[in-house]
């Protein structure tokens, strides 16, 4: 394949756009495009392709001091290309002198001075002439950009994988002691039930009928309490392995008042064991109409056990703050369904957010708390889930007042009612 260089740019341009037959017009557009080009900081030089496979520069960009004005190389229009990349850059001249459509390629090429740089070179479709016109850029800051991007996202991702594994042994801690107080009384009325048994053995070899049942029912009401105990500590494990799962980001129909509240649970867990003098009424209203919810569990009681958990340490705050005083923490999560979208508020009468801080509270590593106790990758991961379900979250402070938290979510009314919504009003207060 020949190289050709052009002396005066308007000779090239003539030759891209076509002689004087193809019309004003053309030649016109040609060089309206040539001068925007010109004046973009990473063109190296525009070029074309004859139909005899000679090449030739139409005009040099901004970027050309890199290969000077007439680079002799392998590449586009003589560009240097870097050896490894020439065997990649003939298969592509191969594949598209059949075709009359628009490719593109990107490699790397070396400079008059420095390290090999990327270029990318985007050849536009063959007129009807059969000549193409293409430009070659240097691509070299958008792929530092591009690399520093990517490693932004990975140090993203380690961070909240830390944050997640930090919360999670927070949660465990708390859910050792929660779980040691049911285990005790399926033991003891276990150990109570083992001795009705042996007294009932005596009854019925004495045929004392009256002492037969007396017996029979205690021991009914100790199973029914080893079951009600039972079914305690399975739910607390149960919400514990939701937290833990990282799922594969499928959505599926959920029960969003129970998540909501396997959430409250985990979130009060983590508090009490971060401080075993944790108090807090939590109050929860839930709207039975809200039903099943076509979400990512493992995502969104993520989101949950966050925003409650912070609700739990802005009341935490102010009574440490309010000590000696009437103050009373308290947190209320509800849940409400208005037409084909559902609302989950988290609402605290904690210390309470500034507007300035308010204004921040979704950016990622921004955080009201003292360092070492927050991230500020929480509230900006949860934007982030609450976003990719198509829905929206708010916050709405004082600095000496309740702060309440509101999402909303798409949520179209299900034809079929596929199980029992979970929701009552109900009232959970510390033991």
């Amino acid at each position: 394949m020949s190289l050709v260089k052009s002396d005066a740019c308007q000779d090239n341009v003539d030759g891209i756009a076509g002689d004087s037959t193809s019309g004003d017009r053309d030649t016109a557009d040609f060089d309206t495009c040539t001068a925007l080009l010109r004046h973009i900081p990473d063109v190296i030089f525009g070029w074309h392709i004859r139909p005899d496979g000679t090449q030739q520069i139409s005009f040099h960009g901004t970027a050309a001091n890199y290969v000077g004005a007439a680079p002799t190389g392998s590449g586009p229009a003589g560009l240097p290309l870097h050896p490894d990349d020439q065997p990649r850059w003939q298969q592509a001249l191969a594949r598209s002198a059949g075709s009359a459509a628009s490719w593109s390629f990107e490699g790397r090429y070396l400079p008059l001075t420095g390290a090999a740089r990327w270029f990318e070179c985007h050849v536009l479709a063959r007129d009807d002439k059969g000549v193409r016109a293409g430009v070659v850029l240097d691509s070299t800051r958008r792929k530092a950009a591009e690399t520093a991007e990517r490693q932004v996202k990975e140090s993203r991702a380690e961070l909240t994988q830390l944050k997640h594994m930090a919360s999670l042994g927070q949660l465990t801690a708390g859910i050792v002691h929660e779980i040691k107080n049911p285990l005790n009384f399926i033991s003891n009325f276990a150990a109570l039930s083992i001795d009705l048994l042996d007294e009932l053995f005596d009854h019925v070899a004495n045929d004392d009928r009256a002492q037969i049942e007396e017996a029979s029912a205690l021991l009914a009401t100790n199973l029914g309490k080893i079951r009600d105990h039972a079914g305690r500590v399975d739910g607390i494990i149960r919400s514990m392995l939701l937290h833990a799962h990282t799922g594969a980001g499928v959505r599926r129909p959920a029960d969003l008042n129970r998540l909501v509240e396997e959430a409250r649970s985990l979130a009060f867990y983590g508090a009490r064991a971060k401080d075993m003098s944790f108090q807090c009424a939590c109050d929860t209203r839930f709207d039975p109409t809200v039903g099943i919810v076509d979400i990512v569990p493992e995502d969104m009681t993520r989101v949950f056990v966050n925003l409650l958990s912070n609700a739990f340490y802005a009341t935490e705050k102010r009574r440490q703050h309010k000590s000696g005083t009437d103050y009373m923490p308290a947190v209320e999560v509800s849940t409400r369904r208005s037409g084909d979208t559902v609302e989950i508020r988290v609402d605290d009468n904690g210390v309470g957010i500034p507007d300035a801080a308010r204004q921040l509270l979704f950016t990622p590593f921004f955080t009201t708390k003292p360092s070492g106790e927050g991230t500020g990758l929480g509230l900006s991961l949860s934007a982030d889930i609450v976003r990719e379900h198509g829905g929206q979250i708010r916050c709405e402070s004082g600095e000496d007042g309740h702060t309440v938290f509101t999402i909303t979510l798409p949520a179209p009314r299900r034809q079929v009612v596929e199980a029992r919504p979970f929701g009552a009003r109900e009232t959970v207060r510390p033991r």
